[in-house]
Formats: structure tokens, C-alpha cells, sequence
């Protein structure tokens, strides 16, 4: 295997037959590399893009490595949605400011599918409460792998359990 640098992130190229996972074409690297690099955007916004511009980019031929990707998160939702158990904020306040833990990047087999997935789960937190009033702190796991997405300020922390 060889190392690739895509902007600012160098990652290891994989070899897409010995692999059974999504793998972003160098165009969709770069796009979710520039969304993620658009940290003024109010990110509800940023999410909608994600979902509305980004997603419908992805070539039909590629569509099924996607959604094996994702069909390896999971979101736990109900252990988050009381409010009187949790501390609710509004996420439609927070800015595209995605901070990442460094053992966050260690779950994934490609470091930029830790960027999709972070917008995946970013975008069932905004599916889930479309008020987008939520829980400051919500769970999730790749391939059972646990990590958690948290509001905190203007941005938000991605972040693995060891790394809190």
C-alpha cells in the first residue's frame, strides 16, 4: 500500500479489491474535504448540502459501495432522546467547526471515511429531531466501534470514548 495526500490529509491507498467498502473518488474526497473546511456555515446548512449536493453526486455505479459504507453506523438514539434526562441544546446554532479526536480517525480502514460518516451521523441527528433541538452529546458506532458527537460552544467534537 502507498500513501495519497488529498488536501491536507494524508491517507493510505487502498486496493479496492481487497476491500469490501466504499471508496470516494478523488472528486468526492475533495468535495467533502471543502465542506468540511467551510467552518463560518451555520451547520444545519452544511448538512443539507451534504445531503441535498453532495449525495446525489455519487455515480450510480458507486451507490452500493455507499451504502454498504453506511449501513455500518449506528445511531443510539433512544438512549439520548429524554429530555429530562439529557441536557438538550439547539444545533441549529452551531457552526460547520468539526473537530475530530485523533482515535476517531483509527476506527475507519480509510481516514476519509471517517469524514463521510461524521456528515452520515451529523445528518441522522438533524433527521431525528427536525427542531433541531437535541441532546448535547449523541452516540454512535461503526462496525461496533464506538464514538460520540458533541455540541459544545459554536462547534461540535467527534470524538472516540478513549479520547474523553
Amino acid at each position: 500500500m502507498s500513501s495519497k495526500t488529498y488536501g491536507t490529509n494524508k491517507c493510505l491507498e487502498i486496493n479496492e479489491d481487497s476491500f469490501k467498502m466504499y471508496i470516494p473518488t478523488e472528486e468526492h474526497i475533495m468535495v467533502i474535504e471543502a465542506l468540511l473546511n467551510v467552518k463560518d456555515c451555520p451547520l444545519p446548512l452544511a448538512v443539507d448540502m451534504y445531503e441535498k449536493t453532495i449525495l446525489p453526486s455519487i455515480e450510480d455505479e458507486s451507490m452500493d459501495d455507499y451504502n454498504e459504507m453506511i449501513e455500518s453506523l449506528t445511531y443510539d438514539y433512544f438512549s439520548v432522546c429524554n429530555k429530562e434526562e439529557n441536557a438538550f441544546v439547539d444545533w441549529s446554532l452551531l457552526k460547520n467547526k468539526i473537530a475530530f479526536s485523533p482515535n476517531y480517525f483509527k476506527i475507519f480502514e480509510d481516514p476519509e471515511i471517517g469524514l463521510w460518516i461524521a456528515y452520515e451521523a451529523l445528518l441522522l441527528v438533524f433527521t431525528m429531531y427536525p427542531d433541531h433541538y437535541a441532546a448535547d452529546y449523541q452516540p454512535f458506532a461503526y462496525k461496533d466501534n464506538d464514538f460520540c458527537v458533541h455540541a459544545e460552544g459554536d462547534h461540535v467534537i467527534i470524538f472516540a470514548p478513549e479520547d474523553f
